[in-house]
Formats: C-alpha cells, sequence, structure tokens
C-alpha cells in the first residue's frame, strides 16, 4: 500500500527516481504498517482464542478498555519499530552508485549501497524485525493450536468444530 503511488508514477514514466527522504519515509511507513499487521493478527488470533475457549467471559476480558489498549500499544510498538529502521538508516553515508535495483526502497538494498560499517544495522533488521515477525506469528499459531485442541478434547462435536474453524480458517490463512 505504501509502495503503490510511487510504482504506479514509475511505470507511466521515464523518470523512475524517488528522493532520499521519499525513500526513508515509504522505509518507515512500510515498516510501521507490516509490523502492526503482524501483532494485529496476533491479537486477532487471540480474540479468536477467548471467543471459543472461554465464551462466557469474552466480554470481560475483551472489554471496549482492553482492545483500545492493545490497539495503542501496537501502533506505538510499530511506530518505534519502523523509526528505529528509518532513523539508523538516515545516518548512514551512502556513496558511489545510488540505483536501487529494486521497485521501492527497502533496507536490504539501502545496505549494500552504504559505505560506512552496516553491521549494526543489520543486526537489527535481524534481531528486532525477526522478532517482531516471528513473536505474533508464534502467538497465533500457539491460539490456534490451543483452540483445535480444546474443541477437539472438550466439546467432541463435529458441528461445534466445523463452525469454529470456519470462523478462524480466513484469518489463519492470511
Amino acid at each position: 500500500m505504501v509502495t503503490l503511488p510511487k510504482m504506479l508514477e514509475n511505470f507511466l514514466s521515464i523518470h523512475k527516481t524517488i528522493s532520499f527522504l521519499g525513500c526513508v519515509s515509504q522505509l518507515h511507513f512500510f515498516h510501521f504498517l507490516s509490523s502492526t499487521e503482524a501483532m494485529l493478527l496476533a491479537v486477532m488470533a487471540f480474540d479468536r482464542f477467548v471467543a471459543i475457549c472461554k465464551p462466557l467471559r469474552y466480554t470481560l476480558i475483551m472489554n471496549h478498555q482492553v482492545c483500545t489498549q492493545m490497539a495503542v500499544t501496537i501502533w506505538i510498538i510499530g511506530f518505534f519499530h519502523a523509526l528505529l529502521h528509518s532513523v539508523m538508516t538516515s545516518r548512514l553515508n551512502f556513496c558511489g552508485s545510488n540505483h536501487i535495483h529494486h521497485f521501492f526502497c527497502d533496507v536490504k538494498p539501502l545496505l549494500e549501497l552504504a559505505c560506512g560499517n552496516t553491521d549494526l544495522n543489520e543486526w537489527l533488521l535481524h534481531s528486532v524485525t525477526g522478532t517482531i515477525a516471528m513473536g505474533p506469528f508464534s502467538l497465533t499459531l500457539l491460539s490456534y493450536f490451543y483452540i483445535i485442541i480444546y474443541l477437539f478434547f472438550k466439546t467432541r462435536s463435529c458441528s461445534m468444530l466445523h463452525k469454529a474453524l470456519s470462523t478462524c480458517a480466513s484469518h489463519f490463512m492470511v
């Protein structure tokens, strides 16, 4: 979504450049939206877990205040995750060719163009982004695994299992 306007402009024009500020802005919003999406998917999995496994306590656990706090926390984490990569990338020195063979500004191609030491940037990219990606993925898998185990052993009803899995299937495929 963030890269689409510039990509469409590049398809229609001969002059296919982007300013450094535009590149860093694109990088920031790409990381912000992707990390926020990953964490929101984990929260949605938790919501499905509570709705299926603890239906009588659902309104108590997932009240308006908790939902608002989770959403705000996710947006703050996503913003600081993106800010970390944007600031660390903008502090690098670039020399020589500044031609990126990519459709959009991503961290890896930018690090390849940098003249100085990029070890810290690469470490942050792998550790922080890996945590942001694998944490929600693991929580999502754990939630759905627990839902399946709960339904299989507690209800022993094929219709309940089918209903719950059909509710979660579209989210799990994402």
